[in-house]
């Protein structure tokens, strides 16, 4: 078997999100997934007719594809451990902390001192640097192919990996298909989401042709298994599992995996598969930097963990790390002192020159302003109407607010919502055993002349919000007296 290093560099801004889905938010991943990389080498490579050379290139786990970090200082980057704490305010350039090293006695003194430690969840480091993967943000429009125009009210925006960095990934192959793979990905190719438009172009180019890597053995004892790829597994039904056991880790039978000691991060995983135009079966994965402690009864040595372990391997899932160093230290303490890196490139390209765009921009940039000065005014507003009215309403219950809050998010429009309230005999401020309450007082009146009148002091367009907010706040007030 040999292992490959390739470089890819980004040639222009890359989207890379976590979900298949077209509409609605999802994160953008920090990372370049392996599974593009297979896409890219299955476009020239697929071949029903061998069977034999498709199943090793792109099924039974024999040829892995793995996932691109972030390059530093020419290295690929390790995604920051789950087990790294550091002191909330400080940054993880300073001091960090062992979660498997913690005890009970130190957190205590920490909390005595007024210490809070906080979980360090993102970022990348190699050496003795680390880096947050910045993603630069665009705004776009749905063109009107028939009207020749950007489409009304179809704005959106990207989060996109920018254009100039450097990230790096391996694969690993038989000999016999080393240099299919290298022609397959060697080249201007495109990844990731809007690819027939300005994004996805990257270059890729091969760096190492054969990396050895050092096998070690450990002797039994605790040991730290540490996810440098997605992990995902199944049971012995098929089923998609979390509750991941020592075999699974390929570890020897009688190994206990210490959960206390462990930390573990999992999300939901999407696929999309563009030979078949179609989604795969979503699956739950534990994520790529969590760490399992385990309590090991026998030696083991790392050439067990060459080809990874668990499923999906093709992908770039099931790749460990055995006892790392930077796991390892003889206190909770680690002694690593990490430099940040600024990721920070191409810092003209967010210099825009003028164009024919620009009044589009501007166009939404003033609707996110007067939007915000809209829900402003809607708090003032909400806020006067307490001050001089929270007496009058004196009696009635936080359920009864409840009760308006209710009506205003049913409520279609706002005249929807007046008919729902003062319609005679069948609105709720006029019928029912609370109709006497709000009669009492004016109350209603009081409302329908602030919010409904000719003179009234809410606006067209956030009538329906003021309803929910004043309902929300003054239903706390009552709880309160309660």
């Amino acid at each position: 078997m040999k292992r490959i290093n390739f470089k890819c560099k980004l040639l222009s801004d890359v989207v890379i999100k976590s979900s298949s889905a077209t509409e609605g938010f999802a994160d953008n991943l920090d990372y370049l997934p392996g599974a593009k990389f297979l896409g890219i080498a299955a476009k020239d490579l697929y071949n029903e007719s061998n069977y034999k050379k498709t199943l090793d290139l792109f099924h039974n786990g024999i040829t892995q594809f793995g996932d691109a970090h972030i390059a530093i200082d020419g290295k690929r980057s390790l995604k920051v451990p789950a087990s790294w704490f550091f002191k909330k305010g400080e940054g993880l350039g300073n001091q960090k902390y062992l979660h498997h090293k913690l005890r009970t006695e130190i957190k205590r003194e920490l909390s005595k001192e007024g210490i809070q430690l906080k979980q360090a969840r993102k970022g990348y480091f190699a050496n003795e640097t680390f880096t947050d993967i910045e993603s630069s943000f665009t705004i776009k429009s749905a063109y009107d192919s028939k009207k020749r125009k950007s489409e009304n009210s179809k704005m959106f925006g990207y989060y996109a990996l920018p254009k100039g960095s450097t990230w790096i990934f391996n694969v690993t192959t038989k000999d016999e298909y080393v240099k299919d793979i290298i022609l397959a990905l060697e080249g201007k190719k495109r990844i990731g989401r809007s690819r027939s438009a300005e994004y996805g172009l990257v270059e890729i180019t091969v760096a190492d042709e054969n990396i050895q890597t050092e096998n070690k053995t450990f002797s039994a004892g605790k040991i730290s298994v540490y996810a440098d790829g997605n992990l995902c597994f199944y049971d012995e039904f098929g089923q998609n599992t979390l509750q991941t056991t020592v075999e699974q880790l390929s570890l020897p039978k009688g190994s206990k995996i210490l959960w206390d000691k462990s930390q573990i991060r999992t999300r939901k995983y999407q696929t999309w598969n563009n030979k078949r135009y179609n989604r795969d079966a979503d699956r739950a994965i534990i994520e790529k930097g969590s760490v399992f402690i385990v309590q090991v009864n026998s030696e083991i040595n790392t050439s067990n963990f060459e080809n990874g372990i668990g499923t999906h391997k093709n992908e770039g899932f099931g790749k460990i790390i055995i006892n790392p160093d930077f796991l390892i230290a003889d206190s909770s303490i680690l002694d690593l002192n990490l430099k940040y890196f600024e990721f920070n490139l191409n810092e003209a390209k967010y210099f825009i020159k003028k164009g024919g765009k620009d009044k589009l921009l501007l166009e939404f940039l003033k609707s996110r302003s007067d939007e915000k000065k809209r829900v402003v005014k809607v708090d003032e507003l909400v806020n006067d109407f307490k001050k001089y009215n929270e007496r009058s309403f004196t009696g009635i219950t936080a359920s009864q607010w409840g009760q308006v809050r209710n009506y205003t998010k049913h409520a279609a429009n706002e005249k929807a919502l007046r008919e729902l309230l003062f319609a005679k005999e069948v609105g709720y401020f006029m019928h029912g055993q609370s109709e006497h309450k709000w009669r009492a007082g004016n109350r209603r009146r009081i409302i329908e002349e602030y919010v409904f009148s000719e003179n009234a002091q809410v606006p067209q367009g956030s009538k329906l919000e003021f309803m929910q907010k004043l309902a929300s706040e003054m239903g706390k007030k009552s709880k309160s007296k309660n």
